[in-house]
């Protein structure tokens, strides 16, 4: 499921807090699609739940306790019977989970159901059930599901506290919805399962020890170093021509410009393509002028468009492509792979001159 869709896009486009965004088609989602309703239910079921029949949800329900869960599901008596907390990587608010908690009924089934993140599941998850302790709450018949991606406690026997991921519930709603025939909501799923990868992807993933070690900045330092002696050394054959071009460091990575076979590109590091598009940190961008010549050749590019993975990727205002790095190389191998394949992508532009100055 693609996280470039239209609700993704307009969630970071116009939304200050996506999360609502997400809340709102979510509960879209539940209340226009038995097949959805049905599988959020048999999520819950596997949790430990047993609330039986059909719900009716409705988003950001107030209390005068000061307490407005995300989603609040009704059963046939009108009675609030489930919560759903919908986060990305927002805190917990002071009310969480334990104000929820003493606002469902201690008469009945009950369940309030965090969806998070995959990966942050093993960090707020023991927030919740802190929270839940130190309040005086009676725990039991911890769960956790054979894949490690939910969590669930009962709370005084009548209540079940749990806790699952986003990607989880939205697949076996899809999948459900595929099956029924709701060719809408599994439509409106989709896009609400991209809007969740992106921000799995860009959010802020909880630190490990592996990320403060010195391996990471000293990768990347030597790949920006290769960068610029790729350049160096085609300048040095006649391959490229640096005259009046500098390398640049940008909030997204470093540039090494250069006109290579008289093609205005730029060689180096990119952190948003490496992060989001194809698993290479270097990349290769046409400039300007350069673009225009992709777009009057593109057939001579057709097979980088066609391979898996694509070997190019085009926007509206470049072509970028990923290089790849050979695993287990020394160090001039790696440098020789790079020229080679720098070269063979500038060469098909032909020798006209390319005029223009990088962006």
């Amino acid at each position: 499921m693609e996280g470039r869709g239209l609700l993704a896009h307009l969630a970071f486009s116009f939304a200050a807090h996506p999360e609502n965004l997400a809340v709102e088609a979510l509960g879209h989602i539940l209340r226009r699609s038995p097949a959805a309703n049905a599988a959020l239910q048999r999520s819950m079921t596997r949790l430990g739940s047993s609330i039986q029949g059909q719900l009716t949800f409705r988003t950001q329900v107030a209390s005068a306790d000061g307490t407005r869960p995300d989603l609040a599901g009704f059963d046939t008596q009108g009675t609030e019977v489930v919560f759903v907390e919908a986060k990305f990587w927002a805190g917990m608010t002071d009310q969480q989970p334990v104000g929820y908690l003493r606002r469902l009924s201690n008469e009945q089934e009950t369940t309030l159901l965090f969806l998070v993140p995959t990966a942050r599941i093993e960090t707020i998850w023991p927030k919740i059930v802190s929270r839940a302790i130190d309040a005086g709450l009676e725990l039991t018949e911890v769960g956790e599901s054979q894949g490690g991606s939910a969590r669930a406690v009962r709370i005084h026997d009548r209540t079940v506290l749990a806790i699952t991921d986003w990607n989880t519930v939205l697949l076996e709603m899809l999948a459900e919805a595929d099956g029924r025939g709701e060719q809408g909501a599994a439509s409106d799923i989709r896009q609400l399962a991209g809007l969740c990868q992106r921000m799995d992807h860009e959010g802020f993933h909880p630190l490990r020890g592996e990320d403060m070690g010195p391996d990471v900045p000293r990768r990347i330092l030597q790949l920006n170093a290769m960068a610029g002696e790729v350049v160096q050394t085609l300048e040095a054959r006649g391959d490229a021509d640096l005259k009046g071009l500098r390398p640049a460091g940008r909030l997204e990575g470093y540039r090494q410009y250069a006109r290579i076979k008289n093609t205005l590109v730029w060689l180096g590091v990119d952190f948003e393509y490496w992060g989001s598009v194809a698993e290479t940190p270097l990349w290769l961008e046409t400039q300007q002028s350069a673009f225009a010549q992709f777009i009057e050749l593109r057939s001579k590019f057709s097979d980088y468009e066609h391979a898996v993975p694509p070997r190019v990727y085009v926007d509206a205002e470049s072509a970028r492509f990923p290089i790849d790095l050979p695993l287990g190389a020394e160090k001039q191998e790696v440098l020789d792979a790079v020229i080679d394949q720098v070269l063979r992508v500038c060469s098909r532009f032909g020798n006209t001159e390319v005029e223009g100055h990088p962006s």
